[in-house]
Parts: structure tokens; sequence; C-alpha cells
């Protein structure tokens, strides 16, 4: 029987992937792709220059699974505070107006924070 894997003395020796065909070597791709990265112009971003969207977007894209994390924690919240609006109405509703508060609260430090800054 003939050996038809591909590791065996009838393989093609001029397959796609073989390094010694190609004649390339590692160090030279390396050094080419250091090269291109250096010569790479303006390639920072300043994020002074985004907005929140934009901020957010762009802490998502980079760690998709901290942003996972928060949306999860938040719907949990959100349900348990619809449980405890269910038997604790009174409770419920305290901790709804603090929640309204605080949130009120931190946008006021917000805009007079950016009123400040221009």
């Amino acid at each position: 029987m003939a050996d038809s894997h591909p590791s065996g003395s009838d393989a093609d020796p001029t397959a796609v992937g073989d390094d010694a065909v190609d004649g390339t070597d590692e160090s030279d791709a390396t050094s080419d792709d250091a090269a291109d990265s250096d010569t790479a112009p303006d390639s920072d971003i300043d994020l002074t220059d985004l907005n929140m969207k934009e901020r957010i977007v762009l802490a998502t894209a980079q760690q998709p699974a901290v942003a996972l994390l928060v949306i999860i924690l938040s719907l949990f919240a959100f349900t348990f505070l619809i449980a405890l609006a269910l038997v604790f109405p009174q409770v419920a509703g305290l901790f709804i107006i603090a929640t309204l508060v605080v949130i009120a609260l931190a946008a006021g430090v917000f805009f007079v924070i950016r009123r400040l800054e221009s």
C-alpha cells in the first residue's frame, strides 16, 4: 500500500506552509513587522478628545468580559429590587428614592467638573 500521509516520503515539498520551500526566515519576518510598527505615525489616540459614549464603547471593546459582568450584575441588582418591592414596598421605595438622589448628586458633580474644566 502506498503511504498517503502528508508526513510520508511522497509528500509534496512545495506544499503551502513549508518554510524551507518559500525561502523566508522567521527572523526576517519579525524584523519586517517591527519596522512596520515603528513607522506608523500618529497611531496613538488622545482619550481626552472622546466623549462619554465613545469611551464606553472603547472600554467595552477592550474588555468585553468586564462589560458583560457589569451588565449581568446590573440585571441581578434590578431583579433584586423588583423582588424587594414585591415583599417590602416601603423599603424598596426608600431604596429607589436614595438611588435617585445619589444619581442626581453624581450628575451635578459631573456637570460642575465639566464647567470648571472648560
